[in-house]
C-alpha cells in the first residue's frame, strides 16, 4: 500500500480528504440547525449560533504513529453530525412479537449481529430513542460489559435500534464504516478502551471516550485495499480451519477404526 508503480496516478493525501470532510460536516450541521430554527419559526438574527458547533478534543490516552500521507482525526470528526455517535434504549422491557428489533451486547459476536436471537421492543419505546435508530451499514460498538465488540448493521436492522450498552457510528463518505470497524478491532484501539474504561462491577467506556478516540485515516483507495486484504486473510484462515476440521474428523474415524481392529484382534487372540 505504501509503494506505487511508475506512472501511477498520485493518490489524494488523507490530509486533504480530512479537510474536505471537516468542511462538509460543519456545513451539514449548520443546515440542520437552520432547519430546526425554521421549524420553530424563530430564525436567528445573527451568526452567534454557529459558535455552538464543537468537536471533542483528541484523547491524550491514545497516541498513534501516522504513516506517510495518512492523517489522524477523532472519531467524532469523521462521523455524521446529525446521526451522531450515541447509545440507544435504556429499558426495552418485554419482548414484543411485532415490535422493533434492537441489539444488545450479547447479540454482537465475531464481528456480526446474531439476528436469530434478537428481541423486539414496543414501537412507542423505540420512538423515544429514534435518535439512535439504525440504517444498513452502520457500525455498532459495544461500550459496556464486554466492550469493544463491533459489527456492521445488516439490512434486516434498517429502522432498528440498540441499547444503552452499545453506540452507533455513521462515517462520512469517503470514510468507510468497514475500515473503521477494522481499526476499532485493532490492538491499539482495544488497548485504548482498556485504558479509558471505568467501573467496578461492570466496566465500560463512556460515549465521550468513543467520540474523542484517535483514528488513523488513509485515503479511500487504501481503505478499500486494507478491507480487501484482511477479508482475503480471513477467508484463507477460515478455509484452513475448515480443512483442519475435516482432517480431525478423519483422524478420529481412523482412530476409532484402529481401536476397533485392535479389540477384534485381541478378542480373537484370547479365543
Amino acid at each position: 500500500m505504501g509503494g506505487r508503480t511508475p506512472g501511477a496516478t498520485k493518490l489524494e493525501p488523507a490530509s486533504q480528504l480530512l479537510e474536505r470532510i471537516l468542511k462538509e460536516r460543519r456545513q451539514k450541521w449548520e443546515e440542520q440547525q437552520l432547519e430546526q430554527f425554521k421549524a420553530k419559526g424563530k430564525m436567528p438574527k445573527d451568526g452567534k449560533w454557529k459558535e455552538k458547533y464543537k468537536l471533542e478534543e483528541p484523547n491524550p490516552h491514545m497516541s498513534l504513529d501516522v504513516p506517510e500521507e495518512w492523517a489522524i482525526s477523532t472519531l467524532e470528526s469523521i462521523t455524521d453530525p446529525v446521526r451522531v455517535i450515541c447509545y440507544g434504549i435504556l429499558m426495552p422491557k418485554e419482548n414484543v412479537k411485532d415490535g422493533v428489533l434492537y441489539v444488545k451486547v450479547k447479540d454482537i459476536k465475531g464481528g456480526k449481529v446474531l439476528l436469530e436471537q434478537l428481541n423486539r421492543t414496543a414501537p412507542e419505546i423505540a420512538k423515544k430513542y429514534e435518535r439512535a435508530s439504525l440504517s444498513q451499514g452502520d457500525l455498532l460498538l459495544t461500550i459496556r460489559g464486554t466492550y469493544g465488540r463491533t459489527a456492521i448493521a445488516p439490512v434486516e436492522l434498517e429502522g432498528g435500534n440498540i441499547t444503552q450498552d452499545t453506540v452507533r457510528i455513521s462515517a462520512i463518505s469517503p470514510i468507510l464504516n468497514e475500515y473503521l470497524q477494522l481499526f476499532i478491532d485493532s490492538n491499539v484501539a482495544q488497548h485504548y478502551f482498556k485504558v479509558v474504561a471505568r467501573g467496578v462491577a461492570v466496566k465500560g467506556v463512556n460515549v465521550q471516550g468513543v467520540r474523542n478516540m484517535n483514528v488513523l485515516i488513509p485515503n479511500r483507495v487504501e481503505q478499500e485495499e486494507i478491507i480487501r486484504l484482511i477479508d482475503e486473510k480471513i477467508t484463507s484462515i477460515t478455509h484452513m480451519e475448515n480443512e483442519l476440521d475435516v482432517q480431525l474428523i478423519k483422524a478420529e474415524k481412523n482412530k476409532q477404526s484402529i481401536l476397533a481392529s485392535a479389540v477384534i484382534a485381541q478378542t480373537r487372540s484370547d479365543n
